[in-house]
């Protein structure tokens, strides 16, 4: 990309680095609802850098893994990828569960 590598990983990480989760509450009459809450920045982090190497590994069996993890965080640096289309549907859900907001948790 002609970029410094350093920049490169870090601004991948942003792209990937989810602001929500879902998690299951216990809701009356047994049922567990998925309620969207805010993600601790190490958590999202972590979670950024897994779903990196996790689409890293998904790629062509052909290549190794050093150049399918490089080009995974050039897509995700770009705003592209398997990684950052995890994100996005992770927030997408987020949305749809929004009704349920009400039932968070506060730990």
């Amino acid at each position: 990309t002609g970029n410094e590598p350093a920049t490169v990983l870090t601004v991948a990480v942003q792209n990937v680095t989810p602001l929500v989760e879902l998690r299951s509450v216990a809701a009356s009459g047994g049922r567990k609802l998925q309620v969207p809450m805010p993600t601790a920045p190490a958590r999202a982090e972590g979670l950024a850098l897994k779903w990196i190497i996790d689409a890293a590994r998904k790629r062509s069996k052909a290549q190794p893994m050093h150049r399918k993890l490089a080009a995974e965080l050039v897509d995700a640096a770009k705003g592209m990828g398997a990684a950052v289309k995890k994100r996005e549907d992770m927030h997408k859900d987020a949305e749809r569960n929004k009704v349920n907001a009400h039932l968070r948790v506060v730990s």
